[in-house]
């Protein structure tokens, strides 16, 4: 499908045009305009404003069952890796590299360690920096200050969930 044109933001105006004709007779009840359908920047409204402050589903728990089984998905555009670390902890995060924003990991599978295909950089299954190639040298660099950035994670009636909006 391609989208309309118009990538203008949403304005309060375009939300309250939305709902203009809302009403709560079922009988009486029509549907949202086609722009709200059919542009970008509608489509990426909804990302922003609903599917990045909720809770979104990533896969049932048995996915994720042992220590080191991961999971990647993209929720409201944003790709994010789901893993059972050593202790058991479920946990979630960007799956971008802090070193040159590479995807981490791919896919699903099992592993000891997130390693980054790009330039190697390896995470802890917490998101602590292991190592970095060739830093040993910088005077300035300090591992423990770098970790994979966390996402809400949680397990609902045997499913997992994740929610990029910290205050959730």
């Amino acid at each position: 499908m391609t989208l309309g044109a118009n990538t203008a933001p949403i304005t309060p105006a375009d939300v309250d045009r939305v709902g203009a004709d809302h009403t709560a007779d079922p009988a009486a009840a029509g549907t949202l305009h086609a722009e709200a359908y059919t542009t970008q920047r509608w489509y990426d409204f909804e990302q922003s404003a609903i599917f990045a402050r909720s809770w979104q589903w990533v896969c049932h728990r048995e996915k994720l069952a042992e220590a080191g089984d991961y999971v990647t998905t993209t929720v409201a555009g944003v790709p994010v890796v789901v893993v059972r670390d050593g202790d058991g902890e479920l946990r979630a995060f960007y799956n971008v590299c802090k070193h040159r924003a590479h995807e981490v990991v791919s896919g699903e599978g099992s592993t000891g360690t997130l390693r980054c295909p790009y330039h190697g950089w390896t995470y802890d299954l917490d998101g602590s920096l292991l190592a970095a190639r060739h830093t040993k040298q910088l005077v300035d660099f300090d591992p423990s200050g770098i970790c994979l950035d966390a996402v809400q994670a949680e397990e609902f009636a045997g499913f997992v969930f994740v929610n990029l909006d910290p205050a959730a």
